[in-house]
Order: C-alpha cells, then structure tokens, then sequence
C-alpha cells in the first residue's frame, strides 16, 4: 500500500463492493497529492455501507484523512514462522490515515485506519468523546477482533430490536470467527454501565443494570441467533409485567444463560441464577415483539427467606397488595407456566417458615408441609401446618389443613379447627383458588362458639364484660380486594341477640380496610351492659338498627343508627346515667325542679329513651324520641321525680360526640357548653 509519488489525482469508482465483513454501494476513493498548500488527502464515500456480523448499515458515507508513515515496523514472513528461523524478518512500511467521519444521522465522530502496506496487518479505529470502537481487520487467516470501549446502546437497536435500547454505555472485547458456510461467532467479553431499555410490547423493562462476563454470540445465515453468557449482575433493576426486581449496588448475582431465536420466537435453552439466599434454574420458550410472551416455562427455585425475601419475593408479593411482609424460614419447589405465561402448577415445600404483615394485620408462624397446586385433571394432595395464626389482634393457635389440588383449586378434605380465646372456629367447605382470574379466591363456612367475650375485648382495646360469643357464618367470599358475608351473622349478647347482614370488607388486609353492613340489636340487658362500660346503670331492654354501616381503616365514617328502649319491664336509671346522657345530647343538667332533686335520689324511674344518629361528612345529625321545639327528647321520664332529658344540638360534629361517649364511659360528669 504505497503512497503514490506523483503529483496526479488518482480516483477509483466501485459501483459494488461485497466481503463477508463489509458491504459497500456506490464506493468512490480519491488521493489528492500533497501540495504547498497542505499534506496528501485520501477521501471515501459511498452511498451505503453495511456492516453484516453487527447489523448496521450507515447510508451517505464521507470519510477524509491525510495518509502519514510510522516508524518502520518488523514482519516475518510466512516461511520464517514456520521454520522457526526470524532471519528472513524485513521492515514493512505501516501508515496511518486519521480524519472526521460522518453518515445520515451520524456527526462528529473521527476514524483512524493503520495497515501495512503489505496488508498483513490492518486496523480500524472510531471515537467520539470518551467513546471508542477498534477494529482489527480480518488479514492475513486472523480473525476480526473488536474492542468497544463507553460506547452508547443506541446501536443493539438494529443488532436486537426485540428491545427499545435507551440508554447506557457497553465495552467490549469481542473476536469474529467466520467461514464459509458456517454461523458467524463473536466470542469475548461484555460490561455494561446504567443500561436502560424495555421491549417492545412494553412488558419487561431494564434500567441502571450493570454487568460483566463472558459472551458467545452465533448467528446463522437463516436469521437464528444463539446467545450464551455468564455474566455478574452487580447493580440494576428489572420489571416484567407487574414483578418488580431490584439489585442494589454492589450486588455479585451469578447469572448463566442460553437463548436461541429467530426472528420474534425465542427458546431458553438454560437459565441459572444463584444470590444470597436463592438459586433458580429455568427453561422455556417466549416470544417478542407483537404477541410477547411467554409460551412455556419450568422452573426450579430454592428460598433462604430471611436472606432472600426482600429482594426477589416482595415485589409479586407487592402485585397482590400485600408487599413489605416480614419472612423467615425455607422455601423450596417448582413453577410451571404455559401458554401466555399462564399458571399451570406451582410444588412448594416449607419449612419453618413465618411471615409477618408490617402494620400487624396479620401473622402465621412456624409453617410447614407442602403444597402441590394443578390446573389439570390428576388430582395431588397438599398438607400444611402451623404454631400461630393471628389476625390483627386476635391470636390462634396450631392448626393443620389437608386436602388436595385439582383443576386449578385446593380444597380441604375435613373441617380446619382453630383455638381461639377459650372457644373455637371451624372453617367448613374451605376451597382456595390462587389461579383464578375472577371470582371467588376463598369460600368458606365459619362457625363460632364459645369465644371469650372479655379476652375479645381485651383484644381490641374495650373494656371487660363477661360472656361467650357464638355464631355462623354460613357462607364467606374473599377475592383477593373483597371479602364478603352472605346471610346474617347471629350473636347472643347481653341475653339478647345482634345480627349483623350484608357485611363486606374490601381491601381487608391491605391499605385503609373499608367495612360495609348492617346492624340490628334486639332485646339486649341495658344493666351489664352500661355497668361493664362505666356508664352508670340503666334497666331495661335495647332495641335498634344501625344502617349503612361503613368503616374506612377500622373507624366510622357513614352509618344511620336509632336506638331505643322497649316500653315493658323494669325500667330504671342511675343518677350517674343520668348525668351521661345529658353530657352525650350537649346539654346541661336535667331541667326542673326535678333536676334539684337528682343528688337526693339514686335512681329514677323512666318511660323510655332513644338516641339516634345518621352520620355523614364527618357530621352526626342527632335525634331522640321525639323532636320539637328546636331539640330533641333523649329521654321521658316516669313517676316522680319526673326527669327529661333533651338535646339541643342537632349537628355535632363527630369527633366532639366521640368524645362525649368517652367521657361518658369515663365516668366523667357533665359539662355545660
């Protein structure tokens, strides 16, 4: 490759140029001779250029440099090399030929080329800022060696565009190994810095992923690309579907992997992740582009949970409003997905596992046994095991479940017993149904005797009365964001009864729970009652209804409520009870000459009482048994000495009458305001 001696412009046209490694339209080559006016220049363009082994072709080419030699440059010929014998070794002329190169959508870069003018060596060289790609050509039986150094992603979006490649920086070291006939293999090695992209069905996304390792990548004349790389994950984030994944930095997350595709159609020939705490194997088969997807998986998973839990289960957890969960204990199985990535079996089998609600909601301790889920018609068993089960505050204790998976359920051969506050729950009829895409995730029955009414109370912070709860749930629903009640919960209380219809609550385990029913009271004992709460004492029986019950986060929000005494019985009141309902309608003492007399009685008889209230806005519209006058009567008194009590303020706001009822509870007395 000398350099031309005469003063002449020499000028080479190709209409086509073709090699296996570059492909050139319309080529056109000048040297201009050096002059007074400035060194020798070589100019190239050419209308399109392409690049097979990397899948870019750059359109509109100019490239200009002036050609200088280097210092000499030692070669052995052939015949040397192999005789052992360097003597034949002779000085080989090298020059270099450095200038800007620009393309259709391409500006700014420069391009060095170096080669000897016996071709036996020759190399290419383009930078930009602190980016760099060189280029050991193809001469001489070596192979085409590239070393990529900062360079932006923008260009794997014609190398792979099955991904939208946004942004980041890769390096490489890379040798091509091509022949005739045979895949064209580029083998060395990979670094990414911040790399960001997302496919194009917009399903899976990658951002800040930084990584190195060992790279073999074929691909063939028929379009199949083979991909085999063992790289160390050590920072990064990943989001497929609504499974979020996030490395943080300084992460060493041993990955090995095999794929093999053609065009949009993909197999996953191995998949090996090994982290603190996890290892997964997989393989299936996915697509990309329009319809991704995957087409089938089979997995294998191990689970260190305390270890691992936070990192690559909360995020699925999250999915179904139930991230943040403390985790301890062991998990090992197998996933199975299929067409379009449905659920088709899940095999977990734990050991000691617990997990704990962050805000307490819930807690289940000391798991064990195993779960076998199919959608399939084979049926296969599952038994599980437990120390603890606790729902916010209420605690059981060990429980066990057998039963067995089939068509996409699990279903419990017998009744599950839990131990609850002296008493029991029996769960009847119970069917889970994880897979499910609508309806019913839960359905059961649940029967309630004999809890503990004071170690209920104790439990949710209310003061201690004595008594046994019992009751039926005869049909319970829960869809993952609802649960709900059909028929009526019946509860002997007080020696009357509550019943309790259309109960729901949605989001019963997740963010602000809301709680929607009905309530009615019939014949309940006033004297327990108001004596256990501190109220004074009141005889007589309660009767009443609270409608349009609904709780946001356990406190109430709307709700019509009308309470009032039966007209039949025994029916007195305390001089303390007295002062308290007074103090609950806003008002001062009883009116009247009767109202002197309340310090020389104890009790007083009474016709009835009735309080009610419709809640809405934060405002409780009040209103008693009868209403005139601007007020309201709480309560008509009977005999002598004759009390009424009345109320004045019709809307109170709710916070203030909440803390009337403490304050009555209390025992405080009243305050006129």
């Amino acid at each position: 490759m000398a350099i031309p001696a005469a003063a002449n412009v020499l000028r080479l046209g190709l209409d086509r140029v073709v090699h296996p490694q570059i492909e050139a339209d319309d080529l056109n080559l000048v040297f201009l001779p050096a002059t007074d006016a400035g060194p020798a220049r070589l100019q190239l363009q050419a209308a399109r250029m392409r690049l097979p082994s990397l899948k870019q072709t750059l359109r509109e080419v100019s490239f200009e440099c002036p050609p200088e030699p280097l210092p000499a440059a030692s070669a052995t010929s052939e015949t040397a090399k192999a005789s052992g014998d360097d003597s034949e070794a002779v000085v080989v002329p090298v020059w270099r030929c450095e200038g800007p190169l620009a393309w259709r959508g391409g500006r700014g870069w420069r391009l060095g080329i170096q080669a000897d003018e016996a071709l036996a060596q020759a190399s290419i060289r383009l930078w930009q800022g602190s980016s760099e790609v060189a280029l050991d050509l193809p001469l001489s039986g070596k192979p085409l060696a590239l070393n990529a150094r900062r360079v932006g992603v923008a260009w794997l979006n014609a190398l792979a565009p099955q991904m939208r490649w946004q942004s980041g920086q890769v390096d490489a070291s890379l040798s091509l190994q091509a022949a005739a006939e045979q895949p064209t293999q580029w083998r060395g090695t990979v670094r990414t810095r911040a790399l960001a992209a997302e496919n194009t069905a917009g399903t899976l996304s990658l951002a800040g992923i930084e990584l190195s390792g060992p790279v073999t990548v074929r691909s063939g004349g028929d379009g199949a690309i083979s991909i085999d790389t063992e790289p160390t994950i050590r920072s990064g984030e990943l989001l497929a579907g609504s499974y979020y994944l996030g490395w943080p930095s300084a992460s060493q997350v041993a990955v090995k992997l095999g794929l093999t595709g053609t065009g949009n159609d993909w197999e996953l020939r191995r998949f090996e992740l090994a982290d603190t705490g996890v290892e997964v194997t997989a393989d299936g088969k996915f697509a990309t582009g329009e319809g991704a997807g995957v087409r089938a998986l089979s997995a294998r998973y191990r689970f260190d949970l305390e270890r691992s839990y936070a990192r690559y289960l909360d995020g699925a957890m999250a999915a179904l409003g139930q991230g943040g969960l403390i985790a301890t204990g062991r998990v090992e199985g197998r996933v199975e997905l299929g067409e379009a990535g449905r659920l088709m079996a899940v095999d977990a089998n734990l050991a000691q596992v617990d997990l704990r609600h962050p805000q307490g909601r819930y807690t289940l301790s000391g798991l064990d046994g195993s779960v076998a889920l199919r959608r399939g018609e084979a049926p296969a068993p599952f038994d599980l095991a437990w120390q603890r089960l606790a729902v916010y505050s209420l605690a059981a204790g060990p429980g066990i479940i057998r039963g067995e998976s089939l068509q996409g359920e699990l279903r419990a051969r017998e009744p599950v017993v839990l131990d609850l506050l002296g008493g029991r729950l029996v769960a009847g009829d119970l069917v889970v149904r994880p897979l499910t895409d609508a309806g019913s995730r839960v359905q059961t029955s649940l029967q309630v005797d004999g809890i503990d009414v004071a170690g209920l109370a104790r439990a949710f912070g209310w003061p201690e009365f004595a008594g046994r709860l019992s009751g039926r749930l005869p049909r319970i629903h829960y869809d993952g964001d609802l649960l709900d009640v059909d028929g009526e919960i019946d509860m002997s209380l007080f020696d009357g009864k509550v019943v309790m219809d259309g109960l729901s609550i949605e989001r019963p385990f997740g963010v602000a729970p809301a709680l929607s029913a009905d309530v009615r009271l019939t014949g309940l004992d006033l004297q327990p009652m108001t004596e256990v709460f501190g109220f004074g004492r009141i005889e007589g029986r309660l009767n009443g209804a609270i409608t349009g019950l609904r709780l946001l986060d356990w406190h109430p929000v709307a709700f019509k409520a009308r309470l009032a005494t039966a007209e039949s019985g025994r029916r007195r009141i305390s001089q303390l009870a007295v002062e308290q309902l007074t103090r609950i309608g806003g008002g001062g003492a009883a009116a009247g000459i009767q109202g002197r007399l309340l310090g020389v009685f104890d009790s007083f008889g009474y016709r009835r009482i009735g309080l009610s209230c419709e809640l809405m806005n934060d405002v409780c519209t009040m209103g008693g048994v009868d209403e005139s006058g601007g007020g309201y009567t709480i309560l008509q008194g009977s005999g002598l000495p004759l009390i009424t009590i009345r109320g004045f303020q019709t809307r109170v706001d709710w916070p203030v009458l909440v803390s009337r009822l403490q304050a009555a509870v209390s025992g405080a007395g009243p305050t006129v305001e």
